[in-house]
């Protein structure tokens, strides 16, 4: 397996199963190199996102058809990734999701960022 290219940060908060936590949070370190391209711009740097917030959009939505998720929402998008933090090489994720027969909502911060 090739080295990570980028510095993956996760913070979470109400982590009811840490077997869910750990198939997205292994899913999402996976992908994420791939998913976060950079492309080159006129002045700098800048790295798209977009196929991340997809994948991440698409992996738990899957998760809320075999019924392991009641509902979840994930930002990665201009409301958490500002322009100058993407030219900065800062991309950051937000996964909440509450699980069946929970009453709490677990929060999973990504902030991934160029080594």
């Amino acid at each position: 397996m090739s080295e990570q290219r980028l510095k993956v940060t996760v913070k979470t908060k109400n982590v009811n199963s840490k077997l869910l936590f750990k198939n997205i949070n292994d899913a999402v370190r996976k992908i994420s190199d791939e998913c976060i391209v950079p492309t080159v711009t006129l002045f700098a740097y800048e790295y798209e996102y977009g196929q991340l917030s997809m994948f991440l959009n698409t992996f738990m939505a899957v998760l809320k058809e075999k019924e392991v998720v009641r509902h979840y929402d994930v930002i990665c998008d201009v409301r958490n990734n500002p322009q100058i933090q993407t030219r900065a090489g800062v991309i950051k994720a937000l996964i909440k999701y509450k699980q069946k027969n929970c009453l709490n909502v677990t929060e999973i911060d990504y902030t991934f960022s160029i080594k």
